[in-house]
């Protein structure tokens, strides 16, 4: 019985042995594609990249089908430089026998896009991937891509920051220019200049990215372009970046990729787009403004200005334009600007004209609405300005309030005397200028003989020259001095009384000015021992409110209807308060439909409009005022 168990025993083990040796022996099934689809990355690649720099971290490769069902695609993730993913397709797949199976790789592409031939092999074994990867750049044909200049192209923007969560995309435009160049040589010519305008996102602005003297390479059909570690310029407080740039253009289409390097903060730029052809140009063709209100309109340049008297009610300024953009072009937004306010953007009821628009809050010289114009190509703006021009209705000046040089609502010709040292001339201490504040708060008014610093007549200004305070605007004419003096105020009624207050310090001797070999000298006047001083109002007829009189004409034009002006212009110590009646000249009578202006003119040399007067005549003006 002992023995048939000992027989039992060793026959199952016998059986035991003989099937552990027959599944050592069965072949192993080898792998298929299906088997190294996958993607490969950390601890399951092994990757070895040569002819490029380190390889990146977040390096992976992807292996995936191929239409051909014996082919592999290789997917390489930045592992080409400047390529996020490069593809190689109907790659070589094979099983190779080791002490197991294993699958092998080989494919090869050579891409004018990135500018490199990629060649890798690898083997898939026990799920990992060892693969090398062999980089060899393109060379390509230095070529003229001058017809690229000017040209737009218009995509899709994607925006990658370094502290924000989420990609931002936006459509924008990418411009190519002609370089920066002394000559254009064949290396110039084969050079962009490449700008993104108004580069902004998530309230982050950038201003304008330039990138110039880019080079361009050929490569069969792919026109290749790049620099690296570009130093930029953006707008404060950003200031200078370091960049680096690529991309390709083939046939109407761009590819752009943009590394910025701002103060610590990584930008991420990949833009893809066509070309386009958009006006680039947009200008208010045309503005209408209708109102009785409105005295008269005056543009220049891309700035109307609208004058009305200063007593206009306000609901007559309630006002709805019409106008006419360029083609293509279009009003983005309108604007109120008041100094000491925040500005306000006007609805789009407005913008349309369905609803006027409050012209009566435009007080000061410095307010204005704003017409925002976008051409087609909504990187080319415009402004329109309209400004409210108000016409005093009255004419007093107490000589209280001063501005940077005259008194508040006058005008002088100090502005001339400045330039005066420029000249070589020497202007006394004491007074400064030709009108200055007098310590009792009068203007004083002085008449200058005017010499070099060297003690020589002067070449350029009169060698006498009388100060004057009048009403209107000064206007440098250096061919004719006393046309710099825009005499006249717009004025909307019949004046009858002029008032003023004023004392006369006459100087003696009176010289005149009288050019001989080249300069101006001073020459004694026989029959005029004292100086006399001048002040005069005239009410003049215009065509225009632009139209003036000026110092060649004030006296002897027959534009002045109405004139009233002081008589006794000899020495006064004391103030004088006098008052004269307006008197016509016989020139026309006063006709309320028609256009006046009004002047007032002091100068402390009568005969000043001859260069004659004496060296420091003063008049001193504490009171104008019309009637």
């Amino acid at each position: 019985m002992k023995k048939n168990l000992f027989y039992l025993f060793a026959l199952i083990c016998s059986m035991s042995v003989f099937t552990a040796c027959k599944d050592d022996e069965e072949p192993e099934v080898p792998p298929t594609i299906e088997d190294v689809v996958a993607e490969y990355s950390g601890e399951n690649l092994k990757l070895a990249v040569e002819g490029a720099g380190a390889v990146a971290q977040d390096a992976k490769i992807e292996l995936a089908k191929s239409d051909a069902s014996d082919k592999v695609t290789i997917v390489l993730f930045n592992v080409v430089p400047g390529v996020t993913e490069f593809k190689i397709p109907n790659a070589e797949f094979s099983v190779i026998t080791k002490s197991i199976y294993a699958s092998t790789l080989k494919g090869e592409v050579s891409d004018n896009v990135s500018g490199y031939n990629v060649k890798v092999e690898g083997t898939v074994d026990e799920k990992v991937l060892t693969a090398s990867v062999i980089l060899t750049e393109i060379e390509g044909d230095t070529v003229n891509v001058t017809s690229f200049y000017k040209k737009v192209y218009k995509g899709d923007m994607d925006i990658n920051v370094s502290n924000i969560p989420n990609p931002v995309t936006m459509e924008q435009r990418v411009y190519i220019s002609k370089p920066y160049s002394y000559k254009m040589e064949q290396r110039d010519t084969a050079m962009i200049k490449l700008a993104i305008k108004n580069f902004a996102f998530e309230g982050i602005e950038l201003g304008d990215i330039t990138v110039d003297t880019i080079p361009v390479v050929k490569r069969g059909e792919v026109y290749a372009f790049g620099v690296e570690a570009r130093t930029l310029k953006l707008q404060d407080p950003i200031g200078e970046v370091t960049a680096d740039l690529n991309g390709t253009i083939i046939g109407e289409d761009m590819t752009l990729k943009l590394n910025i390097d701002a103060l610590g903060l990584k930008v991420k730029v990949a833009f893809q787009g066509g070309s386009v052809v958009e006006s680039q140009t947009v200008n208010m063709e045309e503005m209408i403004i209708e109102s009785a209100a409105i005295l008269e309109q005056k543009k220049v340049g891309t700035t109307l200005t609208l004058k009305i008297w200063d007593d206009t009610p306000d609901k007559d300024l309630l006002l709805t334009p019409s106008y006419k953009v360029t083609d293509k072009g279009s009003v983005e937004y309108i604007l109120v600007h008041v100094s000491g306010q925040e500005d306000v953007r006007l609805s789009q009821d407005q913008i349309d004209g369905k609803q006027p628009i409050d012209f009566s809050v435009l007080k000061g010289s410095d307010d204005y609405i704003k017409y925002h114009m976008v051409a087609e190509d909504p990187n080319t703006t415009k402004d329109f300005l309209i400004k409210i021009e108000r016409f005093a209705t009255t004419m007093v000046f107490d000589m209280k309030e001063w501005g940077e040089k005259d008194p508040v609502g006058l005008t002088s010709s100090n502005d001339a005397a400045a330039l005066l040292p420029l000249m070589g001339i020497i202007m006394p201490e004491e007074p400064a200028g030709p009108v200055v504040k007098a310590a009792d708060g009068a203007a004083r008014i002085t008449t200058f003989k005017t010499l070099t610093k060297d003690g020589h007549n002067p070449t350029l200004v009169p060698a006498i020259t009388a100060g004057t305070l009048f009403t209107g605007v000064f206007s440098i004419n250096i061919s004719s001095t006393l046309k710099s003096t825009k005499f006249g105020l717009p004025y909307n009624k019949k004046p009858s009384k002029f008032s003023f207050t004023y004392k006369y310090t006459p100087g003696s001797p009176v010289y005149q000015s009288v050019e001989k070999d080249g300069r101006n000298h001073a020459v004694l006047v026989d029959d005029k021992d004292l100086d006399q001083c001048s002040i005069a109002a005239y009410l003049f007829e215009v065509s225009s409110y632009d139209e003036t009189l000026d110092g060649t004409n004030v006296n002897t034009s027959s534009k002045v209807i109405l004139k009233a002006e002081l008589t006794d212009g000899t020495a006064k110590s004391d103030y004088q308060e006098v008052t004269v009646d307006f008197k016509e000249t016989g020139n026309g009578s006063y006709d309320a439909t028609k256009k006046y202006k009004l002047a007032i003119v002091c100068t402390s040399s009568k005969w000043g409009d001859q260069f004659m007067g004496a060296d420091l005549s003063s008049l001193y003006v504490k009171y104008l005022a019309v009637e």
